[in-house]
């Protein structure tokens, strides 16, 4: 498969990218999956504890946050914590942007499709890990006394509200499985910056 020269791979990138941006219900459809799929796997968390997913309608909030999170225990009538937040931002941009590196990459149909497939099972399990993470954590700061995991609340919500983790992920997952040496021609890049290059 012949390289494609980095301006060109960016350009197709950008594209792609807006594209996915632009789908349309990708804003709502998303979301509600990962309710689906986390309500699914969350719903019995352990020690008579569950967590729940709902939608929330973004134009009805300031930060455009789609997702209530709470958690429940088992006996009590009221909710033990609640946390809301965007999943599309948190979730779905990342796949997004993964998608469209790996799509502008050149490589063999067969091995951008099982790329494609890995790499978005990677973020997905990610967003998963993270929002057990911040349930477990809630569940303890939120218990009689304190542990180890309650102390780790504020961190995994800093952690669970910077991008950089997910965007750190996108591109190690796919520098990965997209080998982007193989396909992608830096040669114009580099006499570009050697030109710019101050003389000794």
């Amino acid at each position: 498969m012949k390289a494609r020269p980095i301006q060109r791979w960016l350009f197709y990138a950008a594209v792609l990218l807006l594209v996915m941006g632009l789908l349309p219900g990708a804003s709502s459809v998303y979301p509600r999956l990962i309710h689906a799929e986390a309500n699914g796997l969350f719903a019995a968390f352990g020690a008579g504890r569950s967590i729940s997913f709902s939608w929330v309608e973004p134009a009805t909030r300031v930060d455009r946050s789609d997702t209530r999170m709470q958690g429940w225990v088992a006996g009590e009538a009221k909710r033990s914590w609640r946390a809301v937040f965007s999943v599309h931002r948190r979730g779905y941009w990342p796949s997004a942007a993964f998608a469209a590196l790996l799509l502008a990459t050149p490589m063999s149909l067969r091995r951008r499709t099982l790329a494609l497939l890995g790499g978005l099972v990677a973020l997905n399990f990610f967003l998963l890990a993270q929002l057990a993470l911040l349930g477990a954590c809630a569940f303890a700061a939120n218990a009689s006394g304190s542990s180890f995991l309650s102390e780790w609340l504020p961190l995994t919500q800093r952690l669970f509200n910077s991008p950089v983790p997910s965007y750190v992920l996108v591109f190690v997952v796919w520098a990965l499985l997209a080998r982007p040496a193989e396909g992608i021609d830096l040669s114009d890049a580099i006499r570009l910056s050697r030109r710019r290059r101050p003389p000794p």
